[in-house]
């Protein structure tokens, strides 16, 4: 039986020591659930409002935002998670020959 994402999720959080942060990070990495947003992870919380120009926000308020980009929020979240480690020097992306 394949679970939807929620259900994948409820199953990880039956894990000891599996928490929802974790369980959402391995939905999305681990299980490929593209529609998965790591909401509590706080660095994601912060680059996210700094990318849109908005305050400060918590978990609830993030899940709030990325629902309008169902089925592919997990993406939004790779899209910070790069945006940030670009900005502190640690990974460059380089723009495609002819595009510029």
């Amino acid at each position: 039986e394949v679970a939807d994402d929620a259900g994948a999720m409820r199953m990880l959080g039956t894990l000891r020591g599996i928490k929802r942060w974790s369980a959402q990070y391995v939905a999305l990495r681990g299980l490929g659930r593209l529609g998965v947003f790591p909401v509590d992870d706080v660095g994601a919380h912060k680059h996210l409002a700094a990318w849109l120009g908005l305050p400060r926000l918590d978990a609830e308020a993030t899940a709030a935002l990325v629902r309008r980009w169902q089925p592919y929020a997990g993406l939004v979240y790779f899209h910070v998670l790069l945006r940030r480690l670009e900005e502190a020097g640690h990974l460059r992306i380089d723009t495609p020959a002819g595009s510029e």
